[in-house]
């Protein structure tokens, strides 16, 4: 599904950018003058890419990164490297590549674990970066309301701070914000103790699950 915003629908307090015109949309025009305005010759330098070389989606995405690059211009090359160099690169901005796939998911629908660990410039300073810290990205203003925003219980308080955290994100662009792929789990319907959330994962040993006997004369179904 396309995402609409900093942050996958189904958190609390999301808010949706599809109908304004801060929407990323694809225009070659505007990105060939964009281009121009950064100073930037394309001639000059080839572009990295860099995937994981066991995960064929992020190689996938590099592709499709690679040939609309190519279309104003830019050269852009796809660097499959070894989990170990994969998670060196991504320590500290002097060591990254110019580009790479994040992923993120919730274990809730409170947006502070997404937000913490995505936006936060904590989660990366001090050569403390990861997977989902690889746009480096830094707002002092982002940084307040997040950390204030965990502590509030009050939801009608926490709701325009969240908003705003959204906003400040948009605005900024540190990512482009590609699509938002469905949580989907298959389980026994004598499973019982696991609701499952499509914001990513959840792990099994949060929950307290059982199996329900059916009887002898209906065997369980597994």
């Amino acid at each position: 599904d396309p995402v609409f915003g900093p942050y996958p629908k189904g958190f609390k307090f999301w808010k949706s950018f599809e109908n304004s015109n801060k929407l990323y949309r694809r225009d070659l025009d505007r990105a060939r003058m964009h281009l121009r305005e950064s100073g930037f010759n394309p001639s000059s330098e080839t572009l990295y890419y860099n995937y994981r070389s066991f995960d064929p989606l992020q190689r996938d995405y590099g592709l499709v990164l690679q040939a609309n690059l190519k279309e104003i211009g830019i050269k852009l090359e796809l660097e499959g490297v070894t989990g170990p160099v994969y998670h060196e690169r991504q320590v500290a901005p002097e060591r990254a590549a110019h580009f790479n796939r994040i992923s993120g998911r919730g274990l809730m629908t409170d947006p502070d674990f997404y937000c913490m660990e995505q936006f936060h410039s904590r989660s990366w300073e001090g050569n403390k970066g990861f997977w989902a810290t690889m746009s480096f990205y830094k707002n002092e203003r982002v940084n307040q309301l997040l950390d204030e925003g965990r502590f509030l219980l009050d939801d009608n308080v926490r709701k325009p701070m969240y908003e705003e955290v959204q906003d400040l994100i948009y605005e900024d662009c540190p990512d482009i914000m590609v699509d938002q792929q469905r949580f989907i789990v298959s389980l026994s319907n004598n499973l019982k103790g696991l609701v499952p959330n499509p914001l990513g994962g959840n792990p099994i040993g949060f929950y307290a699950m059982y199996f329900v006997w059916l009887g002898w004369d209906r065997p369980a179904e597994f």
